[in-house]
């Protein structure tokens, strides 16, 4: 038994509207480029024209491209009206500032806030060391770390430290800055979007389209994202009238055919967060796992049937993570795609919920799930007896978390013993049946030691021996066979009627 798969047909709704999708394509890699200056603390069209263009920073093509991104939403906007350059942006000591700097200077950091101490701590300007006085408490000792140095060992103009710190020291009131600004200069920096980081990461852009598209979704556990497909609805081109049709056709031209208005309106969850939540990047499961991006879904929306039927294959192996697979069927045409899993389905666990009332009966067997079984469980049956496994059908088995499944069949579960005594009774059972030929003393104790090693993953074997029939009791055990059983009868005398005593 190396893997099961379960299978299952998935429920699925469909519903068409107006909406902006972005599909990610090759050949607008040439904006990656762009992105990718966010890392420079912002993007500018400066930068995009010296640095792409190379051409002068105000050359128009840098505002053009941003424009376009900004209406890809690959980008927004984050205007800094007045941008400041300043040439030795620096810091000095405040009043609180230059009494805290003294007190230091002297020793005297008790005299010092204990909470502005464990602060200036943890901002690493003071080393903090901990001590246990004899019959005391734990107290902590002072001194200036190397930055505390920096900052505190003179009473002068301090270079630019780092933001985060100089920032904290600045709001604690004990530094403050002091900056030689020389121009102010009007800018618009953009920084990335979610769909901006997203490309950035994938290396691919979104090219947006807007139009009618089917988006079919499913609450199936077993999806990470309950949007499992998107495409665009034929003859939508005309995207106003095929709009103007759905709004209609919602409204059903006043005729409701037994439904009221809000009934028809109603769409679920997965929808609505769907649009609560947009712009959003999903990769469609149902549809060989094509990223794309919903930026905008119009508020009237019309349910459709879904075209062809939704399966899933889920396969759990010993030694790999779970693996999914979508089929999509549309007439006699099948499609297979490999989905995204979020959960991590051992082969054990699975075992135990198909078999949940024999849960607590499986055990490790080298790394492989075994199922412990009495002796009387497998007496009547030769093939389990023999082969220590078992092939069995689960009708529509649950499984906790991921919902009823078809009927499986699981083909040679490994079997072992429950007990010593259950390992003894089936290795004797094997012993006497496993005599097929000529049987002396010594063939007997190598048949002996070869069953009870069978059951070594569980039992010593010396503890399943010791619970063997000796030689002389299996002579009369076969005896009393006899009419049942000739031949064994004679396997296991004629070595004994062939040996000649010694000195003949």
């Amino acid at each position: 038994m190396k893997d099961i798969t379960l299978k299952r047909s998935t429920n699925v709704e469909s519903y068409e509207a107006l909406m902006d999708v972005g599909r990610f394509k090759d050949e607008y890699k040439f904006l990656l480029p762009v992105l990718a200056l966010s890392k420079e603390g912002g993007i500018t069209k400066e930068l995009v024209n010296t640095r792409l263009f190379k051409v002068n920073a105000e050359d128009p093509r840098g505002s053009r491209l941003l424009e376009v991104m900004v209406k890809y939403r690959l980008i927004g906007k984050r205007a800094v009206v007045h941008e400041h350059i300043f040439t030795y942006p620096q810091y000095r000591l405040t009043e609180r500032g230059e009494r805290i700097r003294e007190l230091f200077h002297n020793d005297q950091y008790d005299q010092v806030d204990e909470e502005l101490r464990e602060r200036l701590s943890e901002l690493q300007i003071l080393n903090r060391r901990r001590f246990y006085g004899f019959g005391m408490g734990a107290t902590y000792t002072y001194t200036l770390g190397p930055l505390g140095m920096q900052i505190f060992s003179s009473s002068e103009m301090l270079p630019e430290l780092l933001r985060d710190v100089a920032s904290e020291l600045v709001t604690l009131g004990i530094l403050e800055p002091q900056q030689n600004q020389n121009e102010t200069s009007d800018k618009v920096h953009y920084e990335l979007t979610e769909t901006g980081r997203r490309a950035l990461l994938e290396g691919q852009v979104p090219v947006p389209e807007r139009g009618v598209f089917v988006l079919t979704g499913t609450t199936d556990p077993l999806f990470a994202e309950p949007i499992i497909a998107c495409r665009p609805k034929e003859g939508g081109k005309n995207r106003r009238q095929e709009f103007d049709r759905i709004t209609k056709s919602s409204r059903n031209g006043g005729k409701n055919l037994g439904k009221s208005q809000n009934q028809e309106r109603n769409t679920p969850a997965w929808l609505d967060d769907l649009r609560r939540a947009t712009p959003r990047v999903i990769t469609l499961a149902a549809q060989d796992r094509e990223i794309i991006q919903i930026t905008d879904i119009d508020e009237n929306v019309n349910p459709i049937q879904p075209e062809g039927r939704v399966s899933v294959n889920l396969r759990c192996s010993l030694r790999s993570t779970p693996e999914m697979a979508v089929i999509k069927t549309d007439g006699k045409k099948e499609r297979k795609t490999v989905a995204e899993t979020t959960f991590n389905l051992t082969l054990m666990d699975l075992m135990k919920c198909l078999f949940r009332e024999k849960q607590y009966d499986f055990v490790e067997c080298g790394s492989a799930p075994a199922l412990l079984v009495s002796y009387e469980e497998v007496k009547d049956n030769p093939s389990e007896i023999n082969s220590m496994r078992r092939t069995t059908t689960v009708r529509t088995p649950e499984i906790q978390g991921f919902g009823r499944f078809e009927d499986v069949t699981v083909s040679d579960l490994p079997l072992l013993p429950r007990t010593l005594e259950d390992a003894g009774n089936w290795a004797r059972d094997r012993l006497i049946n496993g005599i097929t030929a000529y049987t002396d003393e010594i063939s007997y104790n190598q048949l002996c030691d070869r069953e009870a090693a069978r059951f070594s993953e569980r039992f010593d074997p010396e503890q399943v021996k010791s619970r063997l029939p000796t030689y002389q009791e299996m002579r009369v055990i076969v005896k009393e066979r006899r009419e049942a059983d000739p031949d064994k009868y004679w396997f296991v005398t004629a070595p004994a009627l062939l040996t000649f005593p010694e000195g003949m």
